[in-house]
């Protein structure tokens, strides 16, 4: 009967230590396609990463850009608002200069009323270009007057 206890004593064993092992081997198996999941999203994470940054560095130099552009338009703005500060303040002197204010003032009139430059060269007897530069005063007087 030892005997007999002994063998199932035994098998006993075996059987648990055989029990034990597939255990481990299952947990293994879980563990292992587990952590192949886990490699495909970190590779996934690792791509949509790579393409944030490559977004990122795209959305930066496009802000340079887009600020290089603004400061060049800001400059040309300045100096475009200048010139026109000094023909205005031309155009101003020429009118206050005597003799031929009353013609000016004529002239000034007529493209208040929406004369062109052949009316003026026809009625106040001024050159095509004296009339063209005088109808483009005027009128961005009247435009800057309106803002």
């Amino acid at each position: 009967m030892m005997i007999m206890s002994e063998w199932v004593w035994g098998v006993s064993i075996s059987l648990i230590l055989c029990i034990t092992v597939l255990g481990m081997i299952i947990s293994w198996f879980l563990l292992n396609k587990k952590v192949q999941v886990l490699e495909k999203k970190n590779t996934a994470i690792e791509r949509v990463l790579k393409q944030s940054r490559q977004q990122n560095e795209a959305l930066y130099k496009q802000q340079q850009t887009f600020q290089l552009t603004f400061q060049e338009m800001h400059h040309h703005l300045t100096v475009f608002m200048e010139e026109q500060e000094h023909l205005s303040l031309q155009q101003q002197d020429i009118i206050k200069q005597g003799g031929d204010n009353k013609l000016y003032q004529r002239a000034s009139k007529m493209v208040a009323l929406g004369a062109d430059v052949s009316e003026l060269m026809s009625e106040c007897d001024m050159p095509k270009a004296e009339a063209e530069l005088f109808v483009s005063l005027q009128k961005k007087i009247y435009y800057q007057s309106q803002k």
